[in-house]
């Protein structure tokens, strides 16, 4: 139990850090520790407009525009986004070439955008079910490539039409456009899952992982093309990439045959080598982080998370910059780092939960959810408090809109609708034959309307490869630099208003439309969610309200005894917390709360509850025993005394995603309390060892 006392002290800690007396300790604290950079750091990089000032005045201008957006009821990301925009747009100098605040160094800019996706995609892969992803791959590939590659194709069709530009380059373009922001979604998608919306039919999982592969589809489209679409010195036609490729030893320029066959080979497998390196990466740093006997604490095993997801991104990132062929062409790109997180992530939750280390059990402690969950909630209060702002803040400092010229933002407006319309259409295809009724098919199709991180990352990619030849004189004629240079603005354009439309909107939909179109895994939740479906053998479903009964069940005595977040409806103004109410009152209404979670069905004797090797889906569940017997077999063998009235059985599926172990048939007419397979989760994951404990205790 020394993993759960540990994640309380924490969980104390940050309840003690968020009370309001604390806020001119936290002030005083920001203070020492601004004034102990400016000594240990250079000094001229803490003063005004010193790189290291430019950064701690991004993160407090947008932990002050949070705080004015949720004044005004609005979500703290547009207060984010605001403040980031107001700093380059009304403080910073006129003559100030960077593409943040003034004193930002585009590198330092890139890298905290860098940061703020790691951290993302750590929680996103730790929050991934391999198994779910497993058993929902078809529509998650049909989701990660026909929505992004939809928009793509239509935003480069509209864009050789309005801003007459070369295929090739369009193609580049909607690559660009296409890209979801993970900062955006993902985090929405947290919040959503956090109060159980879309749960039972797993979508924030979903959302999560096609909008995490989304985006390395669209980056490795983008490098693909953007490569073929601007070449110094070229007699090719750049009207069809297909002919470049096919022609590319025998284009005039700098380089030889060789190396021409080199850059072609890299550019048009680029998406291939970065899957097959990020999964390979992925899947072996996931296994070092699983080896839970060197990283027995939850701090150990949050630094090991976090140090290998931010090696992999930056060292990815810094391989980018740095090993390029002809300095055009990169082997590996920063999003293999990306990727590679994403799965890191995922994989060692995987083996955390069935106890396994780097090579089956070697090296492991155990099965845990707990490794998982304060993994995560460590991240979340790195996002919270400093990635997040930092991240959004850069990203709206990006947005310069005094020199974005008026006669582009109407074509623009309207091939950013246009591509998005088409890819609304294409994930409310992808996601036809699926479980899922209209209404969530849609909603996960609008979810995916949020544009940021991606497009100000590489938006001025295009244009900065122009300026690179122009530097170097590479261009054939005036005439050509002069329509590639146009061209470069358009992008970089496009992709501000796309970043200012798109952000905002998103996430007011996803957190207004969410908790309206999609199911809540609460007292009702499953059996909205899972649309009648019943397995064979039950009788009637009906409510529960014997609280008397779950006061003589040594689970429920148990969960009373741990702080589980489930108990607590934050909405709901009635509920006693804190100081309002007493011990016996705070019971009493807990008890109450758990009741809400179940339903309870009769079995006739004779029928099977579970059945030994089912693999467990959406109705797969937790039972306890109200009153009559139930026997246990395994290969027609029982396994463990008979279980009557407070005993439980059907936990181990649920915490292993494994097959059922044991086939529980009713030798007297019994009466079950169901708790489905997302509350359980939500409210029974405290008492995982308990439950592996009483497991074994049962069996001897």
């Amino acid at each position: 139990m020394r993993t759960r006392a540990l994640s309380s002290t924490w969980s104390n800690a940050h309840s003690v850090m968020l009370a309001p007396d604390s806020v001119t300790g936290k002030v005083w604290l920001l203070v020492i520790l601004y004034g102990a950079s400016t000594f240990l750091l250079q000094t001229d990089m803490m003063l005004p407009w010193g790189s290291g000032f430019a950064v701690a005045f991004v993160w407090f201008a947008a932990h002050v525009g949070g705080v004015v957006a949720q004044g005004l009821k609005l979500p703290p990301l547009l207060g984010y986004l605001a403040a980031g925009m107001l700093l380059k747009n009304v403080i910073s100098e006129d003559n100030w070439n960077g593409r943040s605040v003034r004193g930002m160094p585009d590198s330092w800019a890139s890298d905290i955008i860098t940061f703020g996706l790691t951290i993302i995609f750590l929680r996103g892969g730790l929050d991934i079910n391999l198994d779910t992803v497993r058993k929902e791959a078809a529509v998650i590939s049909r989701l990660t490539i026909m929505p992004g590659v939809s928009e793509a194709l239509v935003v480069a069709a509209l864009s050789t039409a309005i801003f007459d530009m070369d295929l090739t380059l369009g193609l580049s373009f909607g690559f660009i456009l296409a890209a979801v922001s993970p900062a955006v979604v993902v985090g929405a998608m947290f919040e959503l899952k956090k109060h159980g919306y879309g749960l039972a039919k797993n979508i924030p999982v979903l959302v999560i992982a096609a909008a995490s592969f989304d985006d390395v589809v669209a980056i490795s489209g983008f490098s693909t093309c953007v490569w073929f679409a601007i070449k110094p010195n070229s007699s090719c036609d750049s009207s069809s990439a297909v002919e470049i490729f096919a022609n590319a030893s025998n284009c005039t320029g700098h380089s030889n045959g060789s190396d021409d066959t080199v850059r072609s080979f890299l550019s048009g497998f680029h998406g291939p080598i970065v899957l097959v390196l990020g999964l390979s990466l992925g899947i072996f740093c996931g296994r070092i982080a699983a080896m839970t006997q060197l990283w027995d604490l939850p701090w150990k095993r949050t630094a090991i998370v976090l140090g290998q997801g931010v090696c992999l991104a930056f060292g990815a990132k810094m391989l980018e910059d740095r090993w390029k062929v002809e300095a055009e062409i990169h082997p590996i790109g920063a999003n293999t780092g990306i990727l590679a997180t994403l799965l890191m992530a995922g994989v060692a939750s995987y083996r955390w939960r069935r106890g396994q280390g780097f090579c089956s059990t070697a090296m492991a402690l155990g099965a845990s959810m707990d490794f998982q969950h304060e993994t995560e909630a460590h991240l979340a209060e790195l996002w919270e408090h400093v990635a997040q702002p930092l991240l959004f803040g850069v990203v709206g400092s990006y947005l310069d809109v005094r020199n974005m010229p008026g006669e582009t933002v109407g074509k623009a407006v309207a091939i950013i609708l246009c591509g998005l319309a088409a890819r609304t259409c294409a994930a409310v295809l992808a996601t036809s034959g699926t479980q899922l009724d209209l209404q969530e098919r849609f909603f996960i199709a609008f979810a995916w309307v949020p544009k940021a991180t991606v497009q100000a990352a590489i938006c001025g990619y295009p244009l900065s490869m122009v300026d690179r030849i122009t530097a170097s004189g590479g261009w054939a004629d005036l005439e050509t630099q002069h329509k590639y240079e146009k061209w470069g603005r358009d992008i970089l354009n496009t992709g501000v208003i796309a970043i200012v439309m798109t952000a905002p909107i998103g996430l007011v939909f996803i957190q207004m439309y969410g908790p309206k179109w999609l199911h809540r895994s609460d007292a009702n939740g499953d059996m909205q969610l899972t649309q009648g479906r019943k397995p064979s053998g039950f009788t009637d479903l009906h409510e529960f309200s014997d609280v008397a009964f779950l006061e003589e069940v040594p689970l429920v005595k148990r969960l009373l005894e741990v702080q589980v977040p489930a108990l607590v409806d934050n909405a709901d103004p009635d509920s006693p917390s804190g100081s309002e109410c007493d011990g016996p009152t705070k019971r009493q209404h807990s008890l109450q709360k758990i009741a809400s979670f179940l339903k309870e069905r009769i079995f006739p004797v004779g029928s099977n509850i579970i059945n030994e090797g089912e693999i467990p889906d959406e109705d797969c569940s937790f039972y306890i025993i109200h009153s009559g017997q139930v026997k246990c077999t395994k290969n027609g063998a029982e396994v463990c005394p008979r279980l009557g009235p407070g005993d439980f059985f059907g936990e181990l599926a649920l915490m292993s995603n494994e097959k059922r172990a044991a086939t529980v048939t009713v030798t007297e007419e019994t009466k079950v309390l169901i708790l489905g397979r997302s509350d359980f989760k939500r409210l029974l994951d405290p008492l995982s060892e308990y439950m592996i404990e009483a497991y074994a205790s049962n069996r001897q």
